[in-house]
């Protein structure tokens, strides 16, 4: 345009993208409670129609299952009491790794969610996978799939029973 031409605009500054204040996925686990693994499977619908999104958390080490827990919610408050009863029954991991949804991740600085503060706040690292990287969780993943193919074909009439399936 005829102001460009004149040196009457001047470029933009490239926009700054979010840097990542949680630390990628590092090498395997050592020991138990050294990283801990969480995500919501998929969801899916149960006989009564209510869709669910379960809560999974395992041990990357041991590869014990932690906790399963059948919830139609992806809230931050569902997520940080289940981590709460774990952290009683086997003690407190190093680090807990996700994926970059919500509730473990956010949009925001640094990508910090409440959870991930809360985490922090409780000397636990909030470790992320790459975006768009499910290989970075690749056991929890393939747990996933053992899940599914043992409890949700067919899927339970309600919630309750799903979670006794569970």
């Amino acid at each position: 345009t005829l102001l460009h031409r004149r040196g009457l605009i001047l470029p933009r500054r490239p926009r700054a993208t979010h840097r990542m204040a949680l630390l990628p996925v590092g090498p395997p686990p050592l020991s138990p409670n050294a990283r801990w693994t969480m995500d919501f499977k998929g969801d899916f619908r149960l006989g009564d129609r209510t869709l669910v999104k379960p809560f999974t958390l395992r041990d990357g080490f041991s590869r014990m299952i932690l906790d399963v827990y059948v919830t139609a919610s992806t809230s931050y408050e569902v997520v940080k009491l289940r981590l709460e009863k774990a952290f009683r029954a086997y003690g407190m991991p190093d680090e807990i790794q996700s994926d970059n949804g919500p509730p473990f991740a956010s949009t925001g600085l640094g990508l910090l969610s409440a959870l991930s503060v809360w985490l922090i706040r409780h000397d636990v690292l909030p470790v992320l996978s790459r975006p768009g990287k499910p290989q970075d969780n690749g056991a929890h993943e393939r747990m996933h799939r053992d899940y599914k193919a043992d409890t949700t074909r067919p899927p339970a009439h309600d919630i309750l029973s799903q979670q006794r399936r569970s």
